[in-house]
């Protein structure tokens, strides 16, 4: 067994693996949704820009499609206004319409935008404006993981 920041994990449980996906321009949203995950030892944070110099990008982001255990979208202007982000992200609601039928693609509004959101948004579509804002964003997503049994 290994000691993790918020109890025991035995070594070989499984962490359950939220895929988060954004504009670049959202980076800070990104770090401040991360930083307050990162005390929960039973969730991982994948960051679809976290690649090694020299590795195959598509081969990460397909197996960081594939075993996710929940999908959270960053939505902003940005989100929608970049073809390459806007495509990635129907592409993940496209494959993986299993997280969708359990309500696990998730929205967070992180900067204003025009457009109607496609997935369930957190916190009433409210921007997420503060620290506060976010930590109210993360203990939902974690209550929808809760109830799905993730965590």
């Amino acid at each position: 067994m290994r000691i993790k920041k918020q109890g025991i994990l035995p070594e070989k449980q499984q962490k359950t693996k939220i895929l988060v996906h954004y504009a670049v321009q959202d980076r800070k949203s990104f770090e401040m949704l991360r930083k307050h995950f990162k005390p929960d030892a039973s969730i991982e944070i994948i960051d679809p820009y976290d690649i090694l110099p020299g590795k195959d990008w598509r081969k990460y982001k397909a197996e960081a499609i594939k075993s996710a255990n929940c999908i959270v979208f960053l939505i902003s202007a940005d989100f929608y206004g970049n073809d390459t982000v806007w495509e990635e992200a129907k592409l993940m609601m496209h494959q993986r319409k299993d997280l969708e039928k359990a309500g696990l693609l998730l929205g967070i509004a992180v900067r204003p935008v025009a457009y109607t959101a496609t997935t369930p948004l957190l916190l009433n579509g409210a921007l997420v404006q503060s620290e506060a804002d976010m930590v109210r964003a993360v203990n939902a997503i974690k209550d929808i993981l809760s109830r799905q049994g993730l965590i």
